[in-house]
Order: structure tokens, then sequence, then C-alpha cells
């Protein structure tokens, strides 16, 4: 453990009693030119003795080191608390693990930590994400570039995806992973998490095992963003999925002209139409004959989620926040429940601008009305 979290911190670890001529330390610098120089320092060394430097050049021999231009260094990483570094052990060990957290409570942090130790040490890492925009914040990729996908893959049986897997450049690329990171987590739908399991056993020719035996860590916060359009199509044929909108009693006692699903558009009923009864199952597969609850769009309702065995670690201290009170007000937020009259008192007791403060509407239609309204309020030319 010593050993490992010392690599994080850029500083070699040697045990005592391995050492046979005392104590030394080693720093290792990075530059951005991908070079490594190395400064060693001994106890049995003279005071006025010069310094050796070394660097490891390209072709992998040590050269002498010769003066050149002092480099800007880049600003250092923030240390991990122990409940990061209890993420980071678990994941160096090579544990699948699912990390969560409120913001702020450094998953971020956590992730680039994760990333840069595991390459150090040599092993190929691929982090992806649902959107263009959080694979950019994270220096990875979305998970439909990293697998080969277009968005019409959905539409797919499972068995024609599997089949994609095989072409020479989507199963190399798989076949390099050794740990494939998922971020924003709570935004990936059932069926695409069990999509992304299932291609990877068949690049991997290793069915038994999930992933085909890779490493999966996987983040994000189940109480912020839900999955985009879940269960559209069915995962084992990629037809086109019904939404029901009758339960099992309604649908035995209706005629032959009433329909007894609803519009694909709409939202997935929890209840009964006819009756109001609640509806156990929300979509069918006219091909497969099959039925799908809304509930299960969640990828931890999946085989394969089960099948990955995660240690999960939920992250608690926040980092971005001082004010314990005002974390317990967010926290409360977070999970949806009501605050109680001393939060309440709190933030009504404040004085505050909100001007110029950007708002926040729940539809494109309010959006578009109070922009509109306030691009013709500019007078002159825009």
């Amino acid at each position: 453990r010593e050993r490992l979290h010392a690599q994080f911190y850029g500083v070699e670890y040697t045990p005592p009693a391995d050492s046979k001529k005392g104590s030394r330390l080693e720093i290792i610098i990075e530059n951005p030119g991908g070079l490594k120089k190395t400064e060693r320092f001994d106890e049995d060394s003279p005071a006025d003795a010069p310094k050796t430097l070394k660097h490891n050049g390209i072709d992998g021999h040590d050269n002498e080191h010769k003066p050149q231009a002092r480099r800007s260094a880049a600003p250092p990483e923030p240390k991990l608390c122990g409940e990061q570094l209890r993420v980071a052990d678990l994941v160096a060990w090579g544990d699948n693990v699912f990390y969560t957290g409120g913001a702020g409570t450094g998953k971020s942090t956590v992730l680039r930590a994760i990333v840069k130790e595991l390459r150090e040490q040599g092993r190929g890492v691929q982090v992806v994400t649902p959107t263009g925009i959080s694979a950019l914040n994270v220096g990875g990729s979305t998970y439909f570039t990293w697998a080969g996908w277009n968005p019409s893959v959905a539409k797919k049986s499972i068995k024609e995806i599997r089949a994609l897997a095989m072409s020479k450049e989507r199963r190399q690329r798989i076949v390099d992973t050794d740990v494939l990171i998922i971020d924003e987590i709570s935004m990936v739908e059932s069926n695409q998490f069990r999509r992304l399991d299932q291609v990877c056993r068949e690049a991997r020719q290793r069915h038994d095992r999930p992933f085909g035996g890779m490493q999966v860590v996987v983040t994000g916060d189940f109480y912020q963003l839900p999955p985009v359009k879940p269960f559209q199509t069915c995962f084992d044929c990629g037809v086109e999925l019904m939404t029901r909108a009758l339960c099992h009693e309604c649908q035995m006692s209706i005629g032959e002209g009433e329909e007894m699903h609803q519009s694909s558009m709409s939202r997935p009923r929890k209840d009964c139409r006819r009756c109001g009864a609640e509806l156990k199952k929300q979509m069918d597969c006219p091909s497969c004959k099959g039925a799908f609850e809304d509930d299960d769009q969640w990828p931890f309702r999946s085989n394969a989620w089960r099948d990955c065995g995660f240690q999960a670690v939920s992250l608690t201290e926040v980092h971005r926040q001082s004010d314990p009170t005002f974390v317990g007000i967010l926290n409360t937020l977070r999970v949806g429940s009501k605050l109680n009259r001393y939060q309440l008192s709190l933030l009504d007791d404040r004085e505050s601008d909100v001007g110029e403060a950007v708002e926040l509407s729940p539809v494109r239609r309010e959006v578009d009305q109070k922009n509109r309204k306030g691009f013709d309020a500019i007078r002159g030319p825009v």
C-alpha cells in the first residue's frame, strides 16, 4: 500500500530493509516531450558532491544530462484523501470498481489519478463516456467511438452487433484495452451496457468472463442525469419497442378495435389507462414478445452489472464547499428530500442580486421564448 501511495505522488518507494547504501530518494519528473529525468539524493554522498542527473532517451539508453532551458512545471494534482485513495488502491489491485459521490467529492480527481497510475504501469486504458462533451472533459471518447458503433446500432440484433466486433480494427481496439473506464455511468442505458459487455466478450473470445476479462471501472452519480431515451429498441432483435397502456386484466377484456399500446413518442405509463392499476411491465417487443420494465433502464439492474462484481465506494467528503451546513443542504436536495424549516430559513434570509442570473427551464420551448425575449430587447446592431 505504501508503494502504491508513493507512486501517486511521483516518488519511488524503496523499503528500508532492501537498501544497503543508506536511504535514497528518487524524484522523477516528466516533461511535455515525454522524457523522464531522475535526480538521486543519497545520504552517503558528500554535501558538496556534484549531483548526477540522468534522463531516459527515446532509444531507452541513459545519457549524461546536458543543461537545457528550464520548463515551467504543470500545476500539481491535488492530493487524494483517504476514501479517494481506497478507490485508487482497489483499481491498482485489479478489482472491478464502481465509485460514486455527490458534486464536489472529487470523482474526476480520482479518475485522473487512476488513469495516470495505470498508464505508468504500462496498461492499456480507455476512458469512455455517453456524450462528446463529457468525453472532452476527461480526455476520452464516447463509447460509440470506442466500440466502432454508429447511432443505428441499437436497431441491430445482438447477434449482428457481436459480428461487428470481429472486424479487424474494432477487435484490435478492444483487445488492446486492459482497463475500460466508463464515466457518467448514470446516462448509459441498461441495454447499451449489456451490448458493450457482449462485444467485449466476442472480440476477446472469452465468452465466460464479463467484458471478456478486461478490468472495468465505472463512475458517476445516479442521482444526476438518467439514460437518454431508454428502451427504444429490443436488446435481442433490435425491433422498436411498443409502450403498453393497459394492464393484463384490461387487455383480456378489450375489444378488437381498441389499441393496447400508446404512441412511441409518449412517456411510458406507470398505470393502466383504463383502471389505473400499476403496470408491472411497460414495453413490449412485437417480434420477440418480450416485456421490459421502465425501471430496468439503469445499468445496475442488468445481469452484466452483476457479473462484473463491482467493489462499490461512495465518496462523501466534499472538497468544493467548506461550510458543512451548506453541504448538508446540497446533499438533502441531491437525494430529493425536503428541506427542514431551519434549512429553508437559511436560504430565505439572504440578500441576493439575481438580475443577471442564468435561468434554468425544464423544456426547450420555455428556453427559446426567454432567449428570444432577451435577444429582442437588445438595442442596436447585433
